[in-house]
């Protein structure tokens, strides 16, 4: 199951903004979402996002985005949905123009 992971997050990475790309790419970045920084999952979480409202995405990086989206909740917000959703409408705007002026 791990290893079936690890092929769907690189091929999600194919679709996902080429800048998305750079920053899973990096020397030390985890290869399992299960590993990643709550900071790291908060980057993919907004690049998927931003990316799902501006382009929509394939299957492939919607369960690649899912996978980051579940982790981020039960990592940074205790497996609370209606936090995470607080969060999202709290931030969002600043954080698609973030991604916008990149």
């Amino acid at each position: 199951m791990n290893r079936f992971r690890i092929v769907l997050a690189l091929a999600a990475l194919a679709s996902l903004p080429a800048f998305a790309h750079d920053e899973m790419c990096e020397p030390g970045r985890p290869a399992r979402v299960e590993d990643m920084s709550v900071d790291q999952l908060e980057t993919m979480f907004w690049m998927c996002d931003h990316a799902a409202s501006v382009r929509g995405v394939s299957a492939t990086s919607a369960a690649f985005c899912a996978v980051v989206t579940a982790e981020l909740k039960k990592q940074k917000f205790a497996g609370d949905f209606e936090e995470l959703l607080n969060w999202w409408r709290l931030n969002k705007v600043a954080e698609y123009d973030k991604l916008e002026r990149k």
